[in-house]
């Protein structure tokens, strides 16, 4: 399978591979057109980069846009239960689908208000959690929204927000416009992500390398993320064949 490539090529000859993993996914052609599109690739041909560091992504921002990409639209909560809970999203960088309720301004969430899926960034869900009396317990349990260059989702946040509320914590790894890279499951060991929509290497250093096939409209290719992990492609005991990022 074609997720398993970045497992079993050395990291050296990963980086050298024109498309290494992201050549086996089915949005594959779509992201390299996307990118070609971008004036950042005009001048750097894909082929020649190896790696595109934090820094410089954000330093030259303007040049990865493909002008020829749509606004996206609002990305799904992606929940596993059915029918859909009944959501409340706090201060998300990104839009989301409804039936989920948006609040942009913490002061509209009031004490005891009530929701079966709380789901907001790891600092927000730190801010209401510290409020006292805090928002009522959601019966469901805590998304906790992560991603390039937003707070990480420690053990030691985990514990406090698990004391907040009694429900348990996933955490959602999204993308610049939301889109769903990786997502914690109920067995709790490690992200699952897409390789149709996410591709992750192993960088020589445990950093993990990320690109987003389905971000066509700012396409970064084997973007640093600062992020340390490890690629598992074991079984999982939630049952999901979708292999796993454990982060160290």
């Amino acid at each position: 399978m074609g997720f398993a490539l970045a497992s079993v090529l050395p990291a050296w000859l990963i980086r050298r591979t024109v498309g290494g993993a992201a050549e086996q996914s089915s949005n594959w052609q779509s992201f390299r057109k996307a990118a070609l599109a971008a004036p950042y690739y005009q001048a750097r041909p894909i082929a020649r980069i190896s790696v595109i560091e934090l820094a410089e992504f954000y330093r030259c921002h303007g040049e990865f846009l493909n002008p020829a990409a749509a606004v996206p639209p609002p990305a799904p909560i992606a929940l596993s239960w059915e029918p859909l809970p009944k959501t409340l999203a706090v201060k998300p960088w990104f839009r989301l689908q409804p039936p989920v309720e948006t609040v942009m301004d913490l002061d509209q969430v009031s004490p005891g208000r009530t929701c079966e899926v709380l789901a907001a960034p790891v600092s927000v869900l730190v801010a209401l959690a510290a409020r006292r009396p805090a928002l009522s317990s959601p019966v469901y349990g805590v998304i906790a929204f992560t991603g390039v260059s937003q707070p990480t989702l420690t053990p030691a946040i985990r514990d406090g927000l698990w004391a907040a509320w009694r429900t348990p914590v996933f955490e959602q790894f999204r993308g610049f416009q939301g889109e769903l890279l990786a997502s914690e499951c109920e067995a709790f060991d490690g992200l699952h992500f897409d390789p149709d929509a996410a591709v992750w290497e192993e960088r020589g250093d445990g950093e993990l390398l990320l690109t987003s096939l389905v971000n066509l409209r700012h396409p970064a290719w084997r973007l640093a993320t600062g992020r340390r992990g490890r690629l598992d492609h074991s079984a999982c005991p939630c049952g999901s064949p979708l292999p796993r990022i454990a982060w160290e």
